[in-house]
């Protein structure tokens, strides 16, 4: 029993397993999660009401979202902000990994006598003839890839971005990872029977690493007949290492605010030319600035917690105070996030690996230059 202890609370090498997409589409833990979605009152597959009611007003305002703009969100859900988008008039399309989760969007879409294209794809590899004047990810989804994911998102966002198309994200600042403790939990059906609906054993380790700025918690599931392992990691940035994941694959005009509400962060940050010298700067010399856009013109889960959950699990205080009773033009941003706002530039630099042109092949899903 010490040997089989001591292997499950052995630290994983970062990255080292990636299971993601097995929360959304596993019928009983999908439920939960949307079970979690769908509570106003908590902040773990999506914001409390208050917040997303700002986020979206937000998000329509800055953007002028209106009648004939194209709108994607990635990693949609159940449609909580392309129903609210789509009743401005916008031709809104939404992607998502859970079935469950697009049957409630596609439900309140047709309660409202909305139109909505709804697609289960995985929005790392989507493809398609499509182009959006906005592209928005909200819940931190960003911090839960990795950095291949990440990459391959910003492929994708940017070959279905028009030109002067925006991309807007959110993402945990590096600040919240202050609030992260590494520890170990056990108790039987863990979190309240999230992960079965038979009995089990739940394991839970949350791990820190330092240089990689990522923490993760790992779960093992242990049941009569089946053993389970679970990683959520998440990666936690800084303004200057978001601006420079965007510059590098492509994007340009990146702003970095405190949130998806438009709050600014403690000093707002507007990328603006590196020294040329440096290699952020010779970076940033591959991008020109984008044309200028017409008028008009970033799902990754928290872990429940608390008495009943069977964890010892401290949310960071940068996810405890939200700032919901901030109004739209709020003045201070909310604790431990951030947020990126960025154009389609109008060169695709050679530092990207997959560096033609966005055009893309969505049979063999590869990049192709077009003659």
């Amino acid at each position: 029993m010490f040997e089989e202890l001591s292997v499950l609370n052995t630290r994983p090498p970062v990255y080292s397993q990636v299971t993601t997409p097995d929360l959304w589409t596993d019928p009983h833990i999908s439920a939960r999660m949307l079970a979690a979605h769908l509570d106003p009152h908590v902040d773990l597959s999506s914001y409390r009401a208050e917040h997303l009611e700002k986020i979206a007003a937000w998000i329509i305002s800055r953007f002028h979202v209106r009648p004939g703009l194209r709108v994607a969100d990635f990693g949609c859900g159940p449609g909580l902000y392309t129903t609210r988008l789509a009743r401005t008039g916008a031709d809104v399309t939404g992607l998502d990994l859970s079935s469950r989760s697009l049957d409630h969007a596609e439900s309140l879409a047709r309660a409202d006598g909305l139109s909505v294209r709804y697609l289960e794809q995985d929005y790392l590899s989507y493809r398609d003839e499509a182009r959006y004047d906005l592209v928005i990810m909200v819940m931190r989804d960003y911090c839960a890839l990795t950095p291949d994911g990440r990459r391959a998102l910003l492929r994708t966002v940017r070959a279905h971005l028009d030109s002067g198309g925006s991309f807007a994200f959110d993402v945990d600042s590096a600040a919240a990872m202050a609030g992260v403790r590494e520890q170990a939990a056990y108790a039987p059906s863990l979190m309240d029977g999230f992960w079965s609906d038979r009995p089990y054993f739940g394991f839970h380790n949350t791990y820190r690493y330092e240089s990689e700025r990522v923490s993760l918690d790992k779960f093992e599931i242990f049941e009569t007949d089946r053993t389970r392992t679970y990683f959520n990691w998440v990666r936690y940035f800084t303004p200057d290492e978001l601006t420079g994941d965007l510059v590098d694959a492509g994007f340009a005009d990146v702003e970095i605010l405190g949130d998806l509400t438009g709050a600014p962060t403690a000093a707002r940050h507007r990328s603006s030319p590196p020294s040329p010298s440096t290699a952020e700067g010779r970076r940033a010399r591959a991008v020109r600035s984008p044309p200028v856009p017409r008028p008009g013109r970033a799902r990754r889960w928290t872990p429940p917690s608390g008495p009943s959950s069977g964890l010892r699990h401290e949310a960071p205080q940068a996810a405890r105070a939200r700032g919901h009773g901030l109004r739209i033009a709020a003045i201070r941003p909310t604790p431990g996030r951030l947020s990126a706002l960025a154009r389609r530039g109008s060169v695709y630099p050679a530092s990207v690996r997959c560096r033609p042109a966005p055009e893309f092949d969505s049979v063999r899903n590869t990049c192709v230059r077009k003659a």
